[in-house]
């Protein structure tokens, strides 16, 4: 099952001001045309990660893509998943995350999937001894309907 990242303005106000930046200070204060290259291609690529961000829930593991990048985390590895709100860095497009720790190292990933309940809900049916804080109503709720 795959769900889409969510969206919100911050990241995209950030990597505006970041583009535009480069862009002012290599057009027109540098009149530099390595630098007008370097800002096409550094859009292209922040317009594959906007457009192409998103999580997967496989047979055996989560698998999550970021433009080019990609990871996969296993249901096994993984020990649990709480509610984050930030700037975290992670394959988020919103400040309104999930992070999910896994692996004997207690590794951490940050994720923001539209309908967040929803995959909540198919995660856990997927990793039963997973440990969910901080959303258990949401996901009670789900629980309730399907019933």
């Amino acid at each position: 099952m795959y769900f889409r990242a969510k969206k919100d303005f911050s990241h995209f106000f950030m990597a505006f001001f970041v583009y535009a930046g480069g862009i002012t200070y290599g057009v027109l204060i540098q009149h530099n045309s390595v630098a007008i290259m370097y800002a096409i291609i550094l859009a292209a690529f922040l317009f594959l990660i906007y457009f192409t961000t998103g999580y997967t829930l496989q047979e055996k593991a989560l698998f999550i893509q970021l433009g080019p990048i990609k990871r996969t985390i296993p249901y096994g590895e993984m020990r649990r998943v709480r509610k984050a709100f930030g700037l975290q860095p992670g394959p988020a497009l919103s400040l309104d995350k999930l992070e999910i720790v896994y692996g004997d190292r207690m590794d951490h990933v940050f994720i923001s999937p539209e309908r967040d309940s929803v995959f909540l809900h198919e995660l856990k049916q997927r990793c039963p001894r997973l440990k969910i804080e901080g959303v258990t109503s949401e996901i009670e709720a789900i629980d309730n309907e399907s019933v």
